[in-house]
């Protein structure tokens, strides 16, 4: 079957009833970690067998929390708890017990949950639960759910070739889902009827990449939501029935991919609004959209040094006009010669990167070198963004150069903006002057007494003062005028 992406704002394509899912009527208060209610026992400890490494459960009643340290459990179940929130350490887990075939559960009733990393650097959470009852959730939220910084991936999934579900949610919430700063992937990979990657009442997206898909089924739905806002960060929806059940909003400076899958062969209607500007990207068998602000079209840069003379040493004096200095800023200007891997940059990061590179660093221009100039530039104006037909004036001259954008299109680098050859003509023994040595070892050469080739690796081109391909008693007299300040070479 062949697979399509519809990009940003899916119009509505199927309307799902609501499916009731009644709250628990035990009114008891616990969180059950396995058979354990954490509440009374207050922690569980594994030790490993050979790693030796102990993972926990643990509760911390004045904050109404369960922290899990690398921990892996096939039930979490927490009962009338209020606004609890789950701690995750490194790396946990909910999935299939084989050694006591118990079938995995996660759900949070009577209350809201907020999954927190306990590091800055994040964690990591994998749900597989729930595939053994007519409706089947990888994670059941009754209240709000909040994510923060956690790498999350929840699906219900097939645990048993014969279990019989009907209707399949990878994550399902009776109210608000806000989701910030990491990865999250909700999927219902098994079901009948009714198959749908996230149900909520609403979805904010903060910041990160969501990915919400449903198995194939009677109806699929990625996701079934009243209300999708998208600030920053990546959307994909899939289901075979329909990617979403309304269309998502943006905020007013978003950038980023907005993907809507779906098994059909024509391509549901949709319409693309509140988003800045859009361009397609047609592939063999699917439609993509990356939403991004207006590029900006033009940078202007004065009084960048771009003339030197050999031996002068590099310098970086390129600024940006006080009316510009609100929109961007010089991340760095470079110089390279790529024949010898040297390279010199206004910025200590990059000369660092090339010096453990193996480049050298450029000291003076030297003789029969050409270089290449770098300029590289951040953006700071959050309602543009640089584009790769953003044109950059240097000095009141617009150049064509070799253009690079991150993918946010927060930097934009020029590079071959201008290249400089040193080439010192008449200096015939290549010792970086033209003297009347110079005038000696060039009548040898004519003389045939030594060649031009024993002089130096450029001599042949720097003999050629009348640029006529050959060296004669022409080139000689020029240098000779040169010498009296008659000519230029």
């Amino acid at each position: 079957m062949k697979r399509k992406i519809l990009c940003c704002l899916i119009t509505i394509c199927v309307m799902i009833p609501f499916v009731s899912v009644c709250a628990s009527a035990d009114n008891s208060s616990y969180i059950m970690v396995d058979d354990k209610n954490i509440v009374e026992i207050g922690k569980i400890e594994i030790k490993g067998d050979e790693s030796g490494i102990t993972t926990s459960a643990e509760y911390d009643a004045e904050t109404n929390s369960l922290i899990l340290d690398n921990y892996s459990a096939y039930s979490i179940v927490a009962n009338n708890m209020g606004d609890l929130n789950l701690i995750i350490k490194g790396t946990a887990s909910v999935s299939y017990n084989t050694s006591i075939d118990q079938q995995p559960e996660f759900a949070v009733r009577g209350g809201n949950l907020s999954i927190i990393s306990a590091d800055d650097n994040g964690a990591y959470m994998s749900i597989y639960a729930d595939p053994t009852k007519p409706e089947s959730y990888g994670m059941y939220v009754e209240g709000d759910l909040s994510i923060y910084n956690v790498y999350t991936k929840c699906c219900t999934y097939e645990y048993d070739e014969d279990c019989n579900i009907e209707d399949s949610y990878g994550l399902y919430c009776y109210g608000n889902v806000l989701l910030d700063g990491s990865y999250f992937e909700f999927g219902s990979n098994i079901a009948r009827d009714l198959s749908v990657g996230i149900y909520a009442e609403s979805i904010e997206l903060k910041h990160g990449n969501l990915y919400a898909y449903s198995c194939e089924s009677t109806s699929s739905i990625g996701v079934d939501c009243q209300d999708v806002y998208i600030a920053d960060g990546s959307f994909s929806a899939y289901g075979s029935s329909c990617a979403a059940t309304s269309a998502p909003s943006f905020a007013p400076n978003y950038h980023g991919m907005v993907e809507a899958l779906k098994d059909l062969e024509e391509a549901l209607p949709f319409v693309i609004e509140s988003v800045a500007e859009a361009d397609p990207t047609v592939f063999t068998d699917c439609v993509q959209f990356y939403i991004h602000l207006p590029t900006l079209k033009e940078i202007i840069v004065s009084d960048a040094a771009l003339n030197f003379e050999i031996k002068d040493r590099p310098k970086f004096t390129a600024v940006i006009p006080d009316e510009y200095k609100n929109l961007y800023e010089i991340d760095y200007e470079a110089w390279e010669n790529y024949e010898n891997s040297s390279y010199i940059s206004s910025s200590q990061y990059m000369n660092d990167y090339h010096l453990s590179n193996d480049s050298k660093l450029i000291d003076k221009f030297e003789d029969g070198d050409t270089y290449y100039y770098t300029i590289s530039l951040k953006n700071l104006d959050e309602n543009v963004r640089f584009g790769y037909d953003t044109k950059l004036i240097i000095n009141d001259e617009t150049v064509n150069a070799e253009i690079s954008v991150s993918e946010d299109g927060s930097i934009i680098t020029f590079y071959h903006v201008k290249a400089m050859s040193f080439m010192l003509n008449g200096d015939v023994n290549c010792d970086g002057v033209v003297t009347m040595e110079d005038v000696t070892a060039l009548q040898k050469v004519i003389a045939n007494l030594i060649t031009l080739e024993s002089l130096g690796s450029n001599s042949s081109e720097k003999a050629d003062c009348n640029n006529d391909t050959q060296v004669t008693m022409e080139d000689v007299t020029m240098i000779q005028k040169y010498l009296a300040r008659l000519i230029e070479l």
